[in-house]
């Protein structure tokens, strides 16, 4: 029986890439390469190819249309299994984005093998005018300082209003929200971090001077690891807010000289880090390692991130499908230093 013409059609699709010498091409690639030999029926590695690129998983570029299934294709067809097995989706006319049922996820292995159910998923995809869901949030200000992508900064604003109705402040500047493309090198500080994702707040450090103090940072440790808990004091001190910590009933950490101290005199505060967190949409994060034993005190700094609280909902599995929500793309990602796949699908955070 001969091959359909089409490579969705076809009963027992097997497109993949294994290395350079073992791979799936097809009959445009030995066009132009007449000592090859086509491994792939007809002309369906090309035909893939040209949907990814409408689909936006693939640059339309020629080598990327080639008929010769390579890494790019193969990380493209990776990065599309990926993607569809998620709820997100954009759609190619409005622009927007629409959120599927879970019913409607593609559920095969993310390998990067174009199988007849790849396929076919593909071809839903095209039907459906769904494309990679490049820039479906959007870039917010926050009221008091910053950006943040629009979900998160949604989520803020709630947490911005409970804590101030508990008498507390989450006030500006803040330290870092939405961080510029550009690789850091700054020690102490991550390549892949939540800021550049536009899902991250860094809280006003200079809220934790002695001078006109409002919080207090306490240690919070579990594990191997050292959270913090963050306290805050009240706009009020007549019993109206907060709750009464008498002097001397609270053990607190000075960033400034990395000393512990206790609580000056009696004072209304409010759990920060518990009201932050009460949403479960912001969480906190652990300091970094070495936070109190690398041999550079900047760096030590660095490393607390007490200030640091990050949107926790829906995170993407790689650094660049995060990226890629907020509207940056492959090529933006790579010009501005994270320049290989394996950077590209790193972890985010």
């Amino acid at each position: 029986m001969a091959d359909p013409e089409k490579y969705y059609d076809h009963k027992a699709l097997n497109l993949y890439f294994k290395d350079t010498k073992d791979c799936s091409i097809d009959s445009v690639w030995v066009k132009s390469h007449p000592k090859s030999t086509a491994t792939a029926p007809l002309d369906y590695v090309h035909q893939v190819q040209l949907d990814l690129i409408a689909l936006g998983y693939l640059e339309d570029q020629a080598d990327n249309k080639d008929g010769y299934y390579g890494r790019a294709t193969d990380w493209a067809v990776k990065r599309f299994q990926r993607r569809a097995a998620t709820l997100i989706r954009k759609n190619n006319d409005t622009k927007k984005m629409e959120l599927i049922k879970d019913s409607d996820m593609y559920t095969g292995p993310e390998d990067g093998i174009l199988t007849t159910a790849c396929a076919k998923e593909i071809r839903k995809w095209i039907n459906r005018k769904w494309v990679a869901p490049l820039g479906v949030y959007t870039i917010e200000k926050l009221s008091t300082s910053g950006k943040l992508r629009s979900d998160a900064a949604t989520a803020w604003e709630e947490i911005i209003k409970l804590v101030n109705a508990a008498g507390g402040t989450l006030s500006g500047p803040y330290g870092d929200t939405l961080r510029p493309l550009g690789k850091t090198s700054k020690k102490g500080t991550s390549a892949y971090s939540f800021h550049y994702c536009g899902r991250a707040v860094d809280l006003q450090q200079a809220l934790a001077n002695p001078k006109g103090r409002r919080y207090y940072i306490q240690k919070d440790s579990s594990g191997s690891d050292m959270y913090w808990k963050l306290y805050c004091v009240t706009d009020k001190q007549d019993g109206t807010q907060g709750t009464l910590y008498k002097k001397s009933t609270l053990t607190y950490y000075d960033p400034g000289d990395e000393k512990e101290r206790k609580l000056p005199k009696d004072t209304y505060l409010i759990n920060l880090t518990d009201l932050i967190q009460s949403t479960s949409k912001f969480v906190r994060i652990h300091a970094q390692n070495k936070w109190d034993t690398d041999p550079d005190k900047q760096t030590r700094s660095n490393k607390l991130e007490w200030w640091h609280f990050q949107y926790n909902v829906d995170i993407q599995k790689t650094f660049f499908d995060e990226l890629e929500l907020i509207g940056i793309t492959k090529k933006q990602l790579m010009d501005a230093g994270w320049n290989t796949l394996t950077q590209l699908d790193h972890n985010p955070g």
